[in-house]
């Protein structure tokens, strides 16, 4: 049976930090460790560490670096885990007790990657997020991938030998490297599979670096411009480069207008076009127009 590490990245959330910790000891398959990296937290993390070291023993480990942000973090602790399997948990979130149990079902000799079904909290506010339907082959996941990151760490096991194939997660990152790895692995021909159950409590608050839209669009252009400049992708992969591209410049455009930054806009609602001349729409145009305003305003969304 392969054996299991919980990589736990955290900074500055000491108060949070004990309720995922006792999440994963507290599992009805236990992992074999759990790999706290501590990246450079400037509160009271360091001294939560060593109390939950004294209630958990050597199955809890601990790495603290210098601030290198979520990627680095998520590296460090890949780079420390024993296992074979490596199961991510932010330290912000928790899991439900048959979380490990029921997903390790999903392995078989050519699955990877494996996700689940969770709670989405905030502020004592739950809805259930569910993905409606999940395949296997590359070019279905990509274009899956192209609307939304619908995989979120905290409910995803992966076989160290895929993390190790894939690269590590992209530092250059300071938001969605999970997205781009997600990506990486499935570009690279490794299989994925979904449980459709609730195993995680996903915490939305004020602190979630996922909250800032034009950041995200722009991470999306840069993972999937450096998804489409891969040599190896399959064509039906490739096939999706165009549209793709077009819809993450048109989206970016907008959040560039609506922050304020009118020429970025224009200059992404110009490369829009020129990826896929056949997706512009006439709300392309108003939103080019409103670009030469004199306010950023709120555009009307039209990318789709």
């Amino acid at each position: 049976m392969s054996s299991i590490s919980v990589v736990i990245p955290t900074y500055n959330r000491a108060a949070l930090l004990p309720r995922a910790v006792h999440s994963a000891f507290a599992q009805t398959h236990a992992p074999d460790e759990v790999v706290i990296i501590d990246d450079g937290s400037q509160d009271e993390t360091p001294a939560v560490i060593d109390r939950l070291k004294a209630e958990f023993g050597e199955r809890l480990r601990s790495v603290r670096q210098t601030n290198r942000g979520e990627a680095g973090a998520r590296n460090a602790g890949v780079r420390a885990a024993k296992g074979d399997l490596i199961a991510f948990l932010d330290s912000d979130d928790v899991w439900f007790p048959e979380k490990l149990e029921r997903q390790l079902v999903l392995f078989t000799d050519d699955v990877v990657l494996t996700f689940t079904g969770y709670v989405w909290d905030e502020a004592g506010t739950e809805r259930p997020i569910l993905v409606n339907e999940w395949r296997s082959d590359a070019a279905w996941v990509i274009n899956r991938f192209l609307e939304s990151c619908c995989i979120t760490p905290s409910t995803t096991i992966v076989r160290r030998a895929a993390l190790d194939a894939a690269g590590p997660f992209d530092e250059a990152m300071r938001v969605s490297c999970d997205w781009d790895m997600w990506c990486r692995i499935v570009a690279a021909g490794f299989k994925t599979a979904y449980l459709p159950e609730l195993t995680a409590r996903y915490f939305w608050h004020d602190l979630n670096m996922s909250r800032d839209s034009l950041k995200t669009s722009d991470a999306a252009l840069y993972i999937f411009t450096k998804l489409f400049n891969r040599q190896d992708l399959p064509a039906s992969v490739n096939a999706l480069k165009r549209k793709g591209l077009a819809r993450w410049n048109m989206i970016h455009a907008e959040n560039c207008l609506a922050a304020g930054a009118r020429n970025d806009a224009r200059r992404h609602i110009v490369r829009a076009a020129l990826s896929h001349p056949t997706s512009v729409r006439p709300g392309w145009l108003r939103i080019f127009l409103q670009s030469f305003g004199s306010e950023g305003g709120s555009p009307e969304r039209v990318a789709s």
